[in-house]
């Protein structure tokens, strides 16, 4: 690996401006499309294929005349008179527009008619479902008095839940970017080094967009795999660059001339990069063992971003260094100087910590591992309409169908339903079963009342439900103690129904991506240190670092600690976040750990001293690791502010483990546990070596004994 990336680099810096043309004409090719890829980016995919609910709905979406997709209406007016006209005026208004939506369930009304709810229901799939919705909102909805008229149901939730994210994302980088830009000013004094990390940044996430784009115009790409890019390519791409442009500006400060001086900053903090860039993929690449397409996709364009960012760090930016050179360090802040082999404060706090490891080390682990407590109280579920403030048109709407109609259960949107197919009749008629199924349901206390409704030559069973369809009760109790006595009997679907299989099939599959991310990273390592302990002891601190994570945002958003500054916590965690918290959080943490454990290598390459290479090793990198960690938490935390409670959940965990990882973890554990080991550190099998491929350089030299340590 760094023979390649030495080569590359060498080409790279003798036809600098051709490289940097190269890139300027891909910048150029990509922006004409980078603009358009929220047009094409799917809002479903979040279904979990073979589920039963899944059954259903692909079921009931090739009856003629039915659909599963439902569009809910709510009409409030003054009287029953005006309600009644105005109901005739929306299906009207909705069967010129959308023919394919069916009314086929009678409406439910208010005790004095003037309140009325109905609902169609059409053979789509669950993103055209959300377009849809958007349109009807503009077409019927109105939210003034005297006669008021309402979008309810999930298409119309996950809709509203997109369009705050898609405001909140913009708030995020209107906020991020400045306090980026302060840091790299003050990180490297000087405003052209400041300005490369934020351009390559702006660069890697603005031709991923356009990837995006062409990904999305062929098959399905959630529409949060711009938040995703956003929200990991600005930190991934600054961090690379400020990974390599500190080695680079060190060198030149030592005397190196400038072509030296990028050769060794790509030798060694390049490689460094390479290995970093190959673990935050190979961590996002485990989130495909989940099996929801829009989880997938948001994979995908995370991957796409840092690969992107990791091809510019090793092509452009030594161009860009090349071509600058000295000039690197222009428009320097007044009085800010740079000295070359000046301890400073972290080679004191190093010797600090290292004079006390067991102590240090003890402090540190059980600091996170407190942190880390209320992790095992998490509660996972998915719910979108509780997600919304109070204020969105659906939270006021479904409150007016709630106190006037149909109670907590929803009517008919939030029903439970039991689709009783001819062969799931066993020999009976599909009304005979499905009357059967309708008496039991009935006497389920959580159930209010259950009808039966036709269905092409099939029945489905309706419960409406006596409590909220999202609620613990629903999905965690009743749809499971159903299934239990239906069987094979029929499919049990419904909102409930839905939210069980996919809180399922995630939370199944959650121990998965951790098996593979842990196994996967754990090679990368071992090949890039060549040392049996030091990646399992990266391990098992990213994973102190992830835990203290899970734990702080399940004391914020699941126990409420913090309610008290006027947020109001929903008491469980979102399905899908831990684990792309596990998969991000732990590629990005390695980042700092692949970079420091590579300047900790060095040194010991150099003196064979494990206490002198700590100790050097972490002073000349803590500085960059740090302010690196600053611009991702910054990044991160920035997304706290965008007003939907599952992406702050995302924002604040990576956030707290990154920020943890950088200090805690990188500042105290690593330095003691480093010194405890000694020369164990390095411990490498005589035939492990011989097998393992030297994808870095050269294995370290392994001193027999303990001296100098």
């Amino acid at each position: 690996m760094e023979r390649l990336i030495l080569r590359s680099a060498a080409v790279c810096t003798r036809r600098p401006w051709w490289v940097v043309a190269i890139w300027i004409v891909l910048l150029a090719a990509a922006l004409p499309f980078s603009g358009k890829a929220q047009g094409v980016l799917s809002s479903g995919g979040f279904d979990v294929p073979g589920s039963q609910s899944q059954q259903a709905i692909d079921y009931l979406n090739n009856q003629p005349g039915r659909g599963a997709y439902s569009f809910s209406f709510l009409v409030d007016a003054p009287t029953a008179a005006a309600a009644q006209a105005r109901v005739a005026q929306v299906r009207a208004q909705v069967a010129a527009r959308y023919p394919e939506i069916h009314f086929t369930t009678a409406p439910q009304d208010s005790p004095d008619g003037s309140t009325i709810s109905f609902v169609g229901f059409a053979s789509v799939d669950q993103n055209r479902s959300l377009t849809i919705s958007r349109d009807l909102k503009t077409l019927v909805q109105r939210t003034d008095p005297p006669v008021r008229t309402f979008l309810l149901g999930p298409s119309a939730n996950y809709a509203t839940f997109q369009d705050i994210t898609e405001q909140g994302l913009q708030r995020a980088e209107l906020l991020s970017s400045p306090v980026i830009l302060i840091v790299l000013l003050v990180l490297f004094g000087a405003v052209v080094a400041m300005l490369v990390p934020a351009a390559l940044g702006a660069l890697s996430v603005l031709i991923t967009f356009a990837l995006v784009y062409l990904v999305a115009s062929h098959t399905e790409v959630s529409v949060y795999a711009t938040t995703m890019v956003t929200m990991i390519g600005i930190g991934v791409a600054v961090d690379y660059s400020m990974f390599i442009l500190a080695r680079f500006r060190e060198e030149l400060l030592a005397g190196a001339p400038t072509d030296r001086a990028v050769a060794t900053a790509m030798a060694t903090s390049g490689t460094a990069v390479a290995f970093s860039g190959m673990t935050v993929i190979v961590s996002l690449a485990s989130i495909w063992i989940v099996p929801v397409r829009a989880v997938q996709s948001m994979a995908l364009a995370a991957i796409m971003v840092v690969t992107i960012a990791v091809l510019a760090a090793m092509t452009l930016l030594p161009a860009v260094l090349m071509l600058l050179g000295p000039r690197i360090n222009a428009l320097r802040i007044p009085g800010r100087k740079e000295r070359p082999g000046r301890e400073g404060f972290w080679m004191r706090w190093t010797r600090g910590v290292m004079r006390r490891p067991l102590l240090s080390a003890l402090g540190a682990a059980t600091l996170l591992i407190v942190l880390s407590l209320p992790a095992l109280s998490m509660v996972t579920a998915n719910r979108s309409l509780e997600q919304l403030p109070s204020s969105t048109d659906v939270r006021v709407g479904n409150v007016i169908l709630t106190r006037q109609i149909t109670g907590p259960g929803q009517g008919r949107e939030g029903a439970l339903t039991i689709l009783v197919r001819p062969q799931d009749a066993g020999g009976s008629s599909p009304a005979a079963v499905a009357a059967q199924l309708r008496a039991r349901l009935a006497r389920d206390p959580l159930v209010q009342a259950a009808t039966v409704e036709p269905a092409g030559p099939s029945q489905i069973v309706v419960g409406l439900l006596r409590v909220d369809p999202e609620s613990s009760q629903a999905v965690d109790l009743l749809v499971p103690r159903v299934r239990s006595w239906v069987g094979d009997r029929g499919l049990v679907s419904g909102l409930s129904a839905f939210n069980h299989d996919l809180n399922t099939e995630v939370g199944d599959d959650l121990w998965k991506v951790m098996a593979l991310v842990l196994g996967l990273s754990y090679l990368v390592l071992l090949m890039l240190l060549r040392s049996v302990l030091l990646p399992l002891k990266a391990v098992i601190m990213n994973l102190l670092s992830i835990g203290a994570s899970y734990g702080v945002i399940v004391a914020v958003f699941q126990w409420g600690w913090f309610d008290w500054t006027g947020y109001h916590s929903l008491g469980h965690i979102n399905t899908l976040n831990p684990a792309l918290i596990l998969a991000i959080t732990f590629g990005l943490a390695m980042d700092y750990e692949v970079f420091l454990l590579s300047r900790i290598r060095e040194r010991y390459e150099a003196t064979g001293d494990n206490t002198r290479a700590v100790a050097e090793g972490l002073a000349s990198s803590a500085r960059t690791i740090t302010s690196a960690a600053a611009i991702m938490t910054i990044v991160f935390a920035s997304f706290v502010l965008t007003g939907v409670p599952a992406i702050k959940e995302i924002g604040l965990g990576l956030a707290v483990a990154i920020a943890v990882d950088a200090t805690i973890t990188r500042l105290v554990l690593v330095p003691s546990t480093m010194r405890l080991l000694g020369q164990w550190n390095w411990w490498l099998p005589g035939w492990l070596d011989r097998r393992l491929p030297h994808m870095a350089h050269d294995a370290p030299r392994r001193v027999a004994s303990e001296a100098g340590d």
